[in-house]
């Protein structure tokens, strides 16, 4: 833990050596097991993934996962981190600029990364503005159109 892959196989190199007649026979291998994590909720392709890295951000993760989808809450973004306090959830907003500095930035091995939906895709509205005008101009258009053909009946 905190060792590079050249300093963890050098320190292992020496202390196998201390058991060994001829320590110079010695010949160890390091290589990085990689960060585990999930990501669930709003993005392209949810699920457990593994990067191959010393750290991993946030923003590697999302990218690794297909990005946030568009009925995905920029503002909601929560890591659930287990430690051996309990599992404590840590809200992100990937639009501030401040999440580069957050002690949250770098994620830990088997985190779990959940993407809140926007509240327009639980109403069905759409996510913009344009799409909510287009579906309440919709459903109004529709009930105006139905009074008027029962009246004329």
């Amino acid at each position: 833990m905190g060792y590079t892959e050249k300093e963890a196989r050098e320190k292992l190199e020496v202390e196998l050596g201390k058991f060994l007649k001829n320590p110079e026979t010695v010949f160890v291998t390091v290589k990085l097991g990689g960060i585990n994590f999930i990501v669930t909720g709003e993005v392209g392709s949810p699920g457990t993934k593994n990067l191959m890295q010393n750290q991993v951000s946030i923003v590697d993760a999302l990218a690794n996962s297909g990005e946030i989808s568009t009925y995905g809450d920029r503002e909601n973004v929560v890591i659930i981190r287990k430690s051996l306090d309990g599992v404590k959830k840590y809200k992100i907003n990937i639009n501030e600029i401040a999440v580069f500095e957050s002690e949250n930035f770098y994620i830990q091995p088997n985190d779990i990364i959940y993407v809140a939906p926007l509240k327009q895709k639980s109403w069905g509205i759409g996510t913009t503005g344009l799409q909510a005008f287009t579906t309440v101009v919709s459903v109004l258009s529709f009930i105006v159109t139905s009074v008027l053909l029962v009246k004329n009946i």
